[in-house]
């Protein structure tokens, strides 16, 4: 009988331990993946914040040559004084 109760206790501790690792290593994968995924939405915030600031950019280039546009024209008087705030509303937009 002291034989069965030792191997009783074997196969317990035994099952005991498998368990202990197999809940390990799910929470270290669940860990690693939580990282992972904390980390490409960082990326994807930075990558937004890039783009916004290309398309204020490419809206102030726009700005800039409306009104290097007017500026070189022969007949000032016959530009459209509203053409070169337009891009420049879309700027302040694209920068608030």
């Amino acid at each position: 009988m002291k034989k069965l109760q030792s191997v009783s206790v074997i196969l317990s501790v035994c099952t005991g331990l498998l368990v202990l690792m197999l809940v390990t290593l799910f929470s270290v994968a669940a860990k690693q993946h939580f990282d992972a995924r904390e980390a490409a939405s960082h990326r994807l915030s930075i990558a937004a914040i890039a783009q916004q600031f290309v398309m204020a950019d490419e809206d102030l280039r726009d700005e800039r040559g409306a009104i290097d546009t007017a500026r070189a024209s022969p007949d000032p008087a016959r530009n459209n004084a509203d053409h070169p705030r337009r891009p420049r509303d879309a700027s302040r937009r694209q920068l608030a």
